[in-house]
Order: structure tokens, then C-alpha cells, then sequence
């Protein structure tokens, strides 16, 4: 199968007319979000399959991990595979994914469609897909399927339009981060023409918690440390805390942003031990562009926000991450394992 490497920045991507074409010109589609399905590629997900749909499409959502209790407001939420149907699709639609290395571990995307279009706003994307659409100027791929929408000539509803909105907001964080731009608000003011809850919707992407979660939440605060006169703080969350206080990957997604509010502190790093060892790493910054540091380790993400996934064990891993983001912040000195700096 030919591969079409193309840049946004060189003038030669892919459209958005085009992935709208090839929409309109197949009929099978699965779509799937990256590693740590969120908000924002979830929404975006059933947003456009609701869209298909209403053409006549078949589709389908496949995810390899659970939905959060959070998005569970989503409508077909409870539509979202774990494992592949079993069957063929003309079209894979990866929404998120900057590279192949933001799918499951050894899944191959090929194995169940035909050709793959991958969708995305963030930089650093590889153009791996037969067709590739990115928008770095998007604040959420919610934005670029309400875009696509309308070359599609498809009408929002109040599913759709709830879809959207919690899609955007999960990527903008309610509104606060540095990518909401007029354009968002726009997008978000046509999406609340629709009589979506905004409170309802609020309170679960954003406050709503379970006790257990609050509770590891407080371990996980007990190991914030900070290095390099406190421009970097970091945490961790070991699997020991995640079975001791019975929760699972898919509640603890909002930690890094409830915890990176450190004043004075330029990064954030959390390091969560992952079931296999693997140790996930996310990433915030006040400046520094930490998704040099991600795509270092084959992640990617935004600026400011990104993530990777590294080898462990967990005190490694956060040695190795932190002196990648002492040097960024012009600090050279060794890191030992303690979390000091010699």
C-alpha cells in the first residue's frame, strides 16, 4: 500500500476536502482514538460516526481501553469496542494519533481496513497514513470534525453538538488553556445553540470524582517533589497505589492538570507505572516546549502538554525524564534516584 508523506507546513497535506471525499466515497469505517482515550478524541470519535452514519455508513469504534467514568455521558459511549469486530472496514479514522507508536503495542491498524486516515492537531505528526489531515492551530480535533461536518453536508443535532462540545472543552480545559482561540468559542457558541446541559456536562468531565480516586489522589500528592530550584515538580503513581485504592487507568486521567498548580514552576511531570511496568509520562509546561522531550521517547503531544511511554522500572524512567527536562530548563547537574540533584 502506498503511503503519502506529506507536511501541512509544505503546502502539500492532504485537505480537509479530501478526507471528506474519501468519507463520502467509501462505506465501512472504524475509527479509533490514540493510547489514553480522552475526552477530545473520544467526542470527536462519536461525533463523526454519528455524522457516517446518517449517510448510510457502517461503522464502528474501537478503543483497547475502557471509556472514563468521566465521558460516560457521551451518547454511544457504551458503543466503544475493547477488541476488533471481526470484520473488514474500507477506512481506519485515527483521530489523535501523531505516529503509529500512539496506537496499542503491536496492533496493526492494517489488519482491519483498507487504507488509513489519520486526523490530528498536533506537531510533530509523521504522515504515516494514506491520507493525513493536521491542523495545529485547531485547539481540538473537535473543532476540525465540526469542520469536516459541514463539507460532509451533515446537520448537527444535540448528540452530535454534546459530542463536540465535550470534545473540545476536554482539550482546552473548560476554556483555560493557551489554544482557545476566538474560533473555539465560535464553534462552542453553534454547539450550545442545541440545549446541552453545560453544568451537567462540567461536572463530569471536570468535578465530578469517586472516593477512591480522591483518596490515591491524596498519596499521589504526598510524592510531589521538585527539582531545579522548582521550575520542575513531579509525582508518581506506582501500580502497588493503583491496587491498593482499586482504581483503574481510565480514573486517573485528570491528575496531571489537577496537580500542575505549582506557583513558580515552569514543568510538570507525573510518571504512572503502568500494568505491564511500562511507565507512562505526562508532561505540562508554563513555556518550555516539553514535546521535544516526549518525541525523544516516540511520544508527541502539544507544546505545552505531551506525553511518551518509556521502559521502567518507575525510578529510571523518572531519572532519565528529569534530566531530559533539567537540560531544557539549563541545568546540567546528575540526578540521583532520590529525586536530588548532585
Amino acid at each position: 500500500m502506498q503511503h503519502r508523506k506529506r507536511s501541512s507546513n509544505s503546502g502539500e497535506a492532504d485537505t480537509l476536502a479530501e478526507v471528506a471525499r474519501q468519507l463520502a466515497d467509501h462505506e465501512s469505517f472504524i475509527l479509533l482514538p490514540h493510547v489514553g482515550i480522552d475526552g477530545d478524541d473520544l467526542g470527536s470519535m462519536i461525533a463523526l460516526m454519528r455524522a457516517l452514519e446518517k449517510l448510510g455508513k457502517r461503522c464502528a469504534l474501537l478503543s483497547h481501553e475502557k471509556v472514563p467514568l468521566m465521558y460516560h455521558i457521551l451518547p454511544d459511549a457504551e458503543r466503544v469496542l475493547l477488541e476488533p469486530p471481526g470484520e473488514r472496514f474500507d477506512c481506519a479514522v485515527l483521530m489523535e494519533c501523531t505516529s503509529p507508536g500512539r496506537l496499542p503495542e503491536g496492533f496493526d491498524v492494517h489488519a482491519i481496513a483498507d487504507r488509513i486516515i489519520n486526523i490530528d492537531h498536533h506537531p510533530g505528526n509523521t504522515l504515516y497514513a494514506d491520507y493525513n489531515y493536521v491542523d495545529c492551530d485547531a485547539a481540538a480535533v473537535g473543532e476540525i470534525v465540526f469542520e469536516l461536518l459541514k463539507l460532509l453536508d451533515v446537520s448537527l443535532d444535540y448528540e452530535i453538538a454534546q459530542a463536540l462540545y465535550v470534545a473540545i472543552i476536554s482539550d482546552t480545559g473548560g476554556f483555560q488553556f493557551l489554544n482557545t482561540k476566538p474560533k473555539t468559542h465560535r464553534i462552542a457558541a453553534a454547539l450550545l445553540e442545541y440545549p446541552l446541559n453545560v453544568d451537567e456536562i462540567s461536572r463530569c468531565v471536570f468535578r465530578g470524582t469517586d472516593f477512591n480516586v480522591l483518596k490515591l489522589k491524596g498519596e499521589v500528592i504526598s510524592t510531589l517533589t521538585s527539582d531545579f530550584d522548582g521550575k520542575l515538580v513531579w509525582g508518581y503513581i506506582s501500580q502497588d497505589m493503583m491496587e491498593r485504592h482499586a482504581v483503574e487507568d481510565q480514573d486517573i486521567q485528570q491528575f496531571v492538570e489537577d496537580l500542575n498548580v505549582v506557583r513558580g514552576s515552569q514543568i510538570f511531570a507525573l510518571f504512572k507505572e503502568a500494568p505491564d511496568r511500562k511507565i507512562r509520562v505526562s508532561l505540562r509546561s508554563i513555556k518550555p516546549p516539553v514535546n521535544e522531550v516526549a518525541m525523544k521517547y516516540k511520544g508527541g503531544g502539544h507544546v505545552l502538554a505531551a506525553g511518551c511511554t518509556v521502559e521502567g522500572p518507575l525510578e529510571k524512567a523518572g531519572e532519565q525524564i528529569r534530566r531530559d527536562l533539567g537540560e531544557m530548563l539549563g541545568y546540567f547537574q546528575s540526578i540521583s534516584a532520590d529525586g536530588s540533584t548532585l
